[in-house]
């Protein structure tokens, strides 16, 4: 019998997807390159330390202004020289607080970039953006990555569920989809069901995680559906709750990740946000802005 791996099969061994915590992950593609995503490291609590030194990156992909998605941009970049996409208002920002402007690629919704093989897709995202001195940084955005070996995510940034996620479906067709389930600053469990049904992802594979800055809301009953070894809501046939800091290798055929499965869904504790009035009730507790 002949078992040798067809395209389609090395897939699942040629890319790795580490979660660092919140929306910040950092990628190993299929030809080595490090792609970093939302750079939110150095006091990111839901970060472990083994995490937070990044001797690497060839690609910076930033979806808003957000403090709690580019708080070390400017750093890293420095250090690092990467091509960072992002929006063009949040690109001219950056440039200003001194990142090399050769290297910001800063385009808009709807365009395509392609930079070390891989291919940049910026799509439409539900949320508001502005960086932590308060400067406007255009719309957030997603953006849907093809990778060299042809195997394609979506990373919708914040945002709440959206009618064109139908058309990321239609026009792009990712094999995994990345999206927030916080329930307060970005959509909650149930409208990301219907996040995962606009995008076919129950055919694919979803990886829905908690928006740390929501970790201090009670998770409402879909989010404890979606948990491993429980019943899954129709519509979000899967959800995979990572633990920040390890590894997930993501296949076309069986969608599964190598971080070790839990009894059920474990929310990430982060400092509340500054803007939730609850967060009165710690004053112990270090303040975050929404993101």
């Amino acid at each position: 019998m002949d078992t040798t791996p067809t395209p389609q099969h090395r897939i699942n061994d040629e890319l790795a997807f580490t979660w660092i915590g919140h929306g910040t992950w950092l990628i190993r593609t299929a030809t080595g390159k490090r792609l970093l995503i939302d750079p939110w490291v150095a006091e990111n609590p839901a970060a472990p330390e083994h995490v937070k030194t990044i001797d690497r990156i060839d690609l910076m992909a930033i979806t808003h202004g957000h403090v709690d998605h580019v708080s070390d941009a400017v750093d890293l970049a420095t250090a690092h020289r990467p091509t960072v996409l992002c929006p063009m208002e949040l690109g001219k920002w950056l440039v200003r607080q001194g990142v090399d402007e050769d290297s910001v690629v800063g385009f808009n919704k709807g365009g395509t970039v392609q930079r070390h093989g891989i291919t940049f897709t910026m799509v439409h995202a539900e949320h508001s953006s502005s960086t932590p001195d308060g400067t406007y940084t255009g719309n957030p955005v997603g953006y849907v990555i093809t990778f060299e070996n042809g195997f394609r995510v979506y990373f919708s940034g914040d945002t709440d569920v959206l009618g064109d996620m139908a058309l990321i479906r239609e026009l792009e067709a990712p094999d995994v989809a990345f999206i927030p389930i916080g329930d307060f600053y970005t959509m909650g469990p149930r409208r990301a069901a219907k996040a995962v049904e606009l995008l076919g992802a129950e055919d694919r594979g979803a990886a829905a995680l908690r928006h740390p800055g929501d970790a201090h809301r009670p998770p409402a009953p879909a989010a404890r559906a979606g948990g491993p070894g429980r019943h899954r809501r129709r519509g979000a046939s899967r959800a995979d709750h990572l633990t920040a800091g390890r590894s997930a290798v993501r296949s076309r055929t069986t969608h599964r990740s190598t971080a070790p499965p839990t009894s059920a869904p474990q929310p990430l504790r982060s400092a509340p946000t500054e803007s939730d009035p609850r967060t009165r009730k710690t004053p112990s507790s270090r303040p975050r802005p929404p993101g």
